[in-house]
């Protein structure tokens, strides 16, 4: 049921017309300037990464207290917390698989993993955000 879920979860990430970009941080570009070796950038993706993770959580937590969403995200087929975990679980299970996919090619561990999660993470973060976007969007509503 899991798996199922975050399939569909995947799948409205990747095709939703309601995701919107979020840039990187300056900080990011600012590391990734810096940084050539496999370490240092492995650190900057993990920098990011809780940037994006921040963004979300911010997200997620407006979605949750706007009335207009109220019956979503509590709803059994909808709910926000749900989908969080099971995009979470897909992510750990795929970037463990993409990591023992790539190792032995060059790059580290650390920077596999840091690399498999980033795009996905920033992913999710323009989804939340394009929900939020559409949700604002009064424009045809009552029709």
């Amino acid at each position: 049921m899991i798996k199922k879920f975050s399939l569909y979860v995947l799948i409205g990430l990747l095709y939703s017309s309601a995701s919107y970009a979020i840039p990187n941080s300056a900080q990011y570009l600012k590391c990734m300037e810096k940084e050539a070796t496999d370490i240092g950038t492995a650190k900057c993706y993990e920098n990011e990464i809780k940037y994006f993770e921040k963004i979300a959580e911010g997200k997620l937590k407006e979605i949750k207290n706007w009335d207009k969403y109220a019956h979503l995200v509590k709803s059994k087929e909808y709910n926000i917390d749900n989908q969080y975990r099971a995009f979470q679980e897909f992510l750990d299970g795929f970037c463990k698989y993409y990591v023992k996919a790539k190792h032995g090619q060059g790059y580290s561990d650390r920077y596999l993993e840091a690399d498999c999660k980033i795009g996905y993470v920033q992913m999710f973060a323009g989804y939340l955000n394009g929900v939020i976007d559409k949700g604002a969007n009064t424009c045809g509503e009552g029709e």
